[in-house]
C-alpha cells in the first residue's frame, strides 16, 4: 500500500533505504533534483514552476503525467504547492500546504476518469538529510487523511460518491539514492491506525458503505530502478532493464464492513481478524506473494440471503510464485491456500444434519504445491502474449502437503513427481510423469455410512465408494487406510505396488 506515491505527493515518505552512508550536506535543490531523477525513471514526464524566497525553494503547479501507449491510456496528477528550505546544517525541511490539493486523471481509451482530492496533514514534520547521490528522509505526522472531493466519469460527475483514509500517528524514514545505473529506494513507516469510510449510490441501482480499519499497521517497501534521462511509455522496457521492488505489510486487529442495498433488499457484511500479513516482491525473473491472516470472523445476512450466516476461521494463507522470464534452468513455482479450522453457526449445520448425526467439528482445508517450470521466452513480452504456443513446461511437480478434516473424517497426503516432456505418447499427449503420491484416509468409513444413513448418499454410489476405496488403499488401522499410487519409468500406475494400468 505505497498510498504516498498513488495519492500523488509520490516521493516524500515512499522513497527508501536505510543507509549506513555517513551523511554529509544537502540542498534544497539537491532534494529536487534528485526527486525529478527519480519520477522520470518511474515513467513519469514532469513539469513544474520554480522559484527561490531566501533560503526556500518553492515548487508549484506540479504535473506528472504517463502515457501508456497507443489504446492503453494515459495518466497525469496535478498537486499544490511543496517548499524545499535550508535548514543550514546541512539538512533541508520538506513543506506541504496543509490541505493540499490533488487531482488525478486516467485515460484508457474508452471513459475517461478525473478524481479530485484534499490530502491534509496535522504535525508534519519532514527532514531531508545525506549528499546529493544518497539521502534520507525523516517523518513524523500526527494525522494525515485522504478525502475524494468529486469523481467525473467521461465528463459527467458522479454524485453520492464520497471515500476518506485516515492515518494516525505515522512515523518512518526513507532513502533514495544512486547506485550505478540504478536508483534504489527503500521505505519503513509506521501508523497507529488506518480508518477508511466510503459511500456510493445509483439511482434505480442500489447504493454502497464500505468502513474499516487497521490497527498497530507497519509497511516496508524497497525497489530498484533503471535511470532514464527521458520518461518512457514502454512499462516492460523498465521492468526489463532491472526495475524490481518489494513490500511487507502487517496490522494488528482490522475490521471491515459493507452495507447497502440493492434489488434483493438491505444487505450487511462484517469482516474482522486479529492480525493481517503480506509479503510480496517482483522482478523480471519472477513474482511472488503471500498472505495470511489470524483468528477471522465473518457475519452477513440479506442480498438475497434468507437468514444470518457467521463464521469463524483460526487462520487463512495464500501463497503464489511463478518465473516470469526465459529460463536457462527451471526455475520454482508454488501455489497453496489454508483455511484452518473454518467453523460455521449451528444454524447452517441444522439445516443439513438436522438430528446431529454428524460431528459438527471446524473444518480445515489446505494445500501446497509445488515444483519447477522452465519459459521459453520472457512472460509478459508481446512475442508471448500474442503466441497461441505454450511459453513453457513444467519440469517437476510436487504436492508438499494435502489436508482435508471435515465432519469427522480426515485425508492427508505427500507426493512428487518429474515429468517428462519429450514423452508425449505414454499419455495422449500430455507429458509423462513419474513419482508417486501417498494418501492417508482416517473415519472415511463411518462417514460414508452416516451419510447413507442420513439418506444423503443411496446406498449403490455408496457401494461403488467403498469398491474404489478397496481397490487403491489398504486397511492400516481402525477405520484407517492409506494408498500410494505410483508411475514408474515405464509409464505403468500402480496402487500400493500392484498395478492398475
Amino acid at each position: 500500500m505505497n498510498f504516498l506515491k498513488n495519492m500523488g505527493w509520490t516521493v516524500p515518505a515512499t522513497l527508501a533505504i536505510s543507509s549506513t552512508t555517513a551523511f554529509a550536506d544537502v540542498t534544497p535543490e539537491d532534494v529536487w533534483a534528485l526527486w525529478q531523477d527519480y519520477l522520470t525513471s518511474s515513467g513519469y514526464e514532469v513539469s513544474a514552476d520554480t522559484s527561490t524566497s531566501g533560503n526556500v525553494l518553492i515548487v508549484d503547479n506540479l504535473t506528472l503525467s504517463m502515457d501508456h501507449g497507443e489504446d492503453m491510456g494515459g495518466f497525469s496528477a496535478q498537486m499544490g504547492t511543496m517548499t524545499f528550505s535550508d535548514n543550514k546544517d546541512g539538512t533541508v525541511q520538506i513543506g506541504f500546504a496543509d490541505n493540499m490539493p490533488l487531482t488525478m486523471s486516467m485515460t484508457d481509451g474508452e471513459e475517461p476518469l478525473d478524481l479530485s482530492m484534499v490530502v491534509s496533514y496535522i504535525g508534519l514534520d519532514m527532514v531531508a538529510s545525506g549528499v546529493p547521490t544518497n539521502q534520507k528522509y525523516d517523518f513524523t505526522a500526527d494525522n494525515m487523511k485522504l478525502a475524494l472531493t468529486e469523481v467525473v466519469v467521461d465528463g459527467e460527475a458522479v454524485e453520492n460518491a464520497s471515500f476518506s483514509m485516515d492515518f494516525a500517528g505515522s512515523k518512518g524514514t526513507s532513502s533514495l539514492a544512486i547506485a550505478g545505473d540504478m536508483i534504489e529506494t527503500m521505505q519503513a513507516m509506521t501508523s497507529g491506525a488506518i480508518t477508511f469510510t466510503g459511500a456510493f449510490s445509483e439511482p434505480g441501482e442500489g447504493s454502497m458503505n464500505v468502513s474499516g480499519n487497521f490497527a498497530d499497521t507497519m509497511l516496508s517497501t524497497s525497489a530498484s530502478l533503471p535511470i532514464t534521462e527521458e520518461p518512457s511509455s514502454d512499462p516492460l522496457a523498465m521492468f526489463y532493464g532491472g526495475m524490481q521492488g518489494t513490500t511487507k505489510f502487517t496490522s494488528g486487529v482490522s475490521t471491515v464492513s459493507l452495507s447497502g442495498q440493492d434489488n434483493d433488499g438491505p444487505f450487511q457484511m462484517d469482516v474482522s481478524a486479529a492480525s493481517n500479513a503480506l509479503e510480496f516482491d517482483m522482478d523480471s525473473d519472477h513474482i511472488r506473494y503471500d498472505t495470511g491472516a489470524e483468528s477471522i470472523a465473518m457475519t452477513m445476512f440479506g442480498g438475497g440471503i434468507p437468514f444470518p450466516l457467521s463464521f469463524e476461521m483460526a487462520s487463512t494463507s495464500t501463497n503464489f510464485e511463478m518465473p516470469l522470464s526465459r529460463t536457462e534452468t527451471p526455475a520454482p513455482f508454488a501455489l497453496g491456500v489454508t483455511f484452518a479450522d473454518l467453523s460455521v453457526p449451528e444454524m447452517l449445520w441444522g439445516m443439513i444434519d438436522p438430528t446431529g448425526q454428524l460431528p459438527h467439528d471446524p473444518a480445515t482445508v489446505s494445500i501446497n504445491i509445488g515444483g519447477t517450470a522452465t519459459l521459453f521466452g520472457d512472460l509478459l513480452s508481446e512475442d508471448v502474449m500474442e503466441s497461441d504456443d505454450i511459453p513453457g513446461e513444467v519440469n517437476t511437480v510436487t504436492v508438499e502437503n494435502l489436508l482435508l478434516r471435515i465432519a469427522g473424517a480426515e485425508l492427508t497426503g505427500a507426493g512428487a513427481a518429474t515429468l517428462d516432456n519429450t514423452d508425449l505418447t505414454t499419455f495422449d499427449g500430455m507429458p509423462r510423469p513419474e513419482g508417486s503420491l501417498s494418501l492417508k484416509l482416517v473415519g472415511g468409513n463411518k462417514l460414508l455410512d452416516t451419510l447413507v444413513g442420513m439418506g444423503l448418499v443411496p446406498e449403490d454410489q455408496a457401494m461403488g465408494a467403498r469398491m474404489m476405496m478397496g481397490l487403491f488403499a489398504i486397511p492400516t488401522g481402525d477405520d484407517q487406510l492409506e494408498s500410494t499410487l505410483e508411475i514408474n519409468a515405464e509409464g505403468h500406475i500402480l496402487a500400493n505396488g500392484q498395478r492398475i494400468q
